[in-house]
């Protein structure tokens, strides 16, 4: 149903309000739609005040509501300018998923993964090999400590955090720690 918006947005660079929680219409995310398709869409999203939150890859049928060209998204923009944090240009295409993860190795971002619409993310690390049915994540754990592997098929994937506050910290601490 939202597909056809999310390009509109997307084309135009325009900010917009996504809402996936049915249960708690309080929560949303906020920024730029930087690449969608049949499937899933990638936000640039924007923290409330305004600072760059990363990208988020989600499923285009988990969206339940847009918001756009309201007050908020203008003050957002506001923010936005004044800290000078819009987001770069980004060149994803189709496969979505691989791309973000490629995109994630090639920075060494740390990405938060969500498998099977659990709602939880499993598996939070750095993308450690790309393969032709699926990924390999080097786990991160909250004190920056290698915790293990995880290998997960694309398929299963229904979320990506790549590079958001969470995962900065993690990645702070780990490039600090002893491993």
């Amino acid at each position: 149903m939202f597909q056809k918006k999310l390009r509109e947005m997307m084309e135009a660079k325009s900010y917009v309000s996504i809402y996936k929680d049915r249960d708690d219409l309080s929560l949303f995310g906020f920024g730029c739609i930087v690449a969608c398709n049949d499937a899933h869409f990638i936000l640039a999203s924007s923290d409330p005040h305004g600072v760059n939150d990363g990208l988020q890859l989600c499923k285009t049928d988990t969206i339940c509501k847009i918001e756009y060209n309201d007050f908020y998204a203008r003050r957002m923009e506001k923010l936005i300018n004044h800290y000078k944090s819009k987001h770069e240009d980004y060149h994803f295409q189709d496969d979505l998923i691989m791309e973000l993860l490629e995109y994630s190795k090639t920075n060494a971002f740390i990405v938060s993964i969500e498998i099977c619409d659990s709602g939880h993310f499993e598996a939070i690390g750095l993308v450690d090999g790309l393969y032709e049915e699926g990924c390999r994540i080097l786990l991160i754990d909250e004190y920056g400590n290698e915790a293990g592997y995880a290998e997960i098929k694309y398929s299963d994937i229904s979320q990506i955090n790549s590079n958001e506050y969470d995962e900065r910290y993690r990645r702070i601490l780990y490039q600090t720690s002893d491993n």
